[in-house]
């Protein structure tokens, strides 16, 4: 499909304009902290990581799959497929600024299986009994559906802009990105993972992703969380609206659902473990024992060769 958008786009007049606006820079915008903030938060969005896809698929791999060169292999398709659709992309958006008689920057505003398959590994007694997947998939597309009702009204355009900067804000990911490296790197253990990766898959990650793990991609995500707030911009329309307050209390609260249940679970999480504080924090800190342990190279054998005489996965589960 992205094949033929291509060859579409670029057979349109003004196609052309689009692409030199796509692969011209402009040196002046490196200056403003901003773009640096949106290019971190849609590099994440982009790879789908701290979404959970990555971990909800990733979970039906066998033991020994081969995820040093699965993970390599979705930077590189991911990004020479990002490059491509920018072809596609802005060659139909230099024909409609040729048609329209506007420069290209002016021609638009920026603007389900994850939660299944979470859901259902929550619940796993529950959840795959027969029937119990539909039901749930039914009553969670029909709260879509009417909540996505309200955005074909006539002020429509206006909730789904609010959704749109709030409910999926950048912000969010480099947070949870930021917590699930500190939890790799430092919880769990960066040398206990690589040691995972090494049994599993038969070679050791290179010391440069335990640096990223540990250091440069937590600090990376916690400088781009902060500077959000420093250089915020509240939302406004191409003409210039501004929302009332209760609108941007509105979005706040969507934007800091996903975040705040982190610290939440994790005043839960130590109300419930027994001991001093200092103990609570010392077994929080520590990774939960499994049956499977990624150090112990007969357990990773038996654990293969258990997941190997167990049914194949039908289409449906994925």
């Amino acid at each position: 499909m992205l094949a033929i958008l291509l060859v579409r786009g670029l057979t349109l007049p003004g196609a052309w304009q689009g692409v030199v606006y796509y692969l011209y820079p402009d040196p002046s915008r490196l200056a403003d902290f901003q773009v640096w903030m949106e290019a971190c938060a849609q590099v994440l969005f982009s790879y789908g990581v701290a979404a959970g896809t990555l971990i909800t698929l990733g979970s039906y791999n066998k033991v020994n799959n081969n995820c040093y060169k699965d993970s390599l292999w979705l930077c590189v398709l991911n990004s020479a497929t990002s490059f491509i659709s920018g072809f596609a992309v802005f060659s139909v958006l230099g024909f409609m600024a040729q048609k329209q008689g506007i420069p290209i920057d002016k021609v638009v505003d920026s603007g389900l299986e994850t939660i299944t398959s979470s859901l259902i590994d929550m619940f796993p007694g529950q959840m795959r009994r027969p029937w119990r997947r539909e039901i749930f998939l039914f009553f969670f597309c029909f709260i879509c559906f009417i909540i996505q009702i309200s955005l074909t009204t006539q002020g429509g355009v206006y909730v789904f802009q609010l959704i749109d900067y709030y409910g999926v804000n950048g912000i969010c990911l480099v947070f949870v990105s930021a917590v699930q490296c500190v939890a790799v790197g430092w919880a769990f253990g960066a040398d206990r993972m690589c040691d995972a990766v090494q049994l599993m898959t038969g070679q050791r990650p290179w010391g440069y992703f335990t640096l990223c793990w540990r250091y440069f991609t937590p600090l990376l995500c916690m400088v781009c969380f902060f500077g959000f707030f420093l250089d915020h911009q509240p939302l406004t329309t191409s003409g210039g609206y501004m929302y009332p307050d209760w609108a941007y209390v509105l979005g706040w609260a969507m934007a800091l659902s996903s975040l705040i249940a982190v610290p939440i679970w994790a005043v839960v999480k130590i109300c419930l473990t027994k001991g001093s504080l200092t103990q609570r924090l010392s077994v929080l800190c520590r990774p939960v024992v499994d049956s499977v342990d990624p150090v112990d190279p007969e357990s990773i054998k038996e654990r293969g060769t258990e997941m190997k005489t167990m049914p194949a996965l039908s289409p449906d589960v994925l």
